[in-house]
């Protein structure tokens, strides 16, 4: 069944860290920034780049830690209409609060807003 309208997710996507999208609605592309950061670039922008909130899930190839990895908009960049930057986190094996960027999969990334 699919989903239009105001309450709809306006893109999501699944995804390697590689930058290859398994499927997606409203990705044009993912561009890898370096070690656990992506950039995912909508095929119709967003109203502003205030018009939307991102939210993702990933998984740690790295870590035995139950590969569970933290997906968070990348610290320190300015939200843009056509695309956002997402960085991918993982805790270490010590279970010590130490978390390292990863090059794990980017499981999900769902966005909400207006077009």
């Amino acid at each position: 069944m699919a989903l239009f309208g105001q309450n709809a997710c306006h893109a999501w996507g699944q995804c390697n860290a590689a930058g290859t999208i398994y499927d997606s609605y409203n990705l044009s592309s993912v561009t890898d920034q370096g070690t656990g950061d992506m950039q995912f670039n909508f095929t119709t922008n967003f109203n502003s780049q205030y018009d939307y909130a991102a939210v993702g899930t990933g998984r740690a190839e790295t870590s035995g830690y139950g590969n569970a990895a933290t997906v968070q908009v990348k610290y320190g960049t300015a939200p843009q209409a056509d695309y956002c930057r997402m960085t991918n986190t993982y805790q270490d094996d010590n279970n010590n609060g130490v978390y390292h960027k990863d090059t794990s999969h980017f499981s999900f990334l769902g966005v909400g807003g207006d077009i």
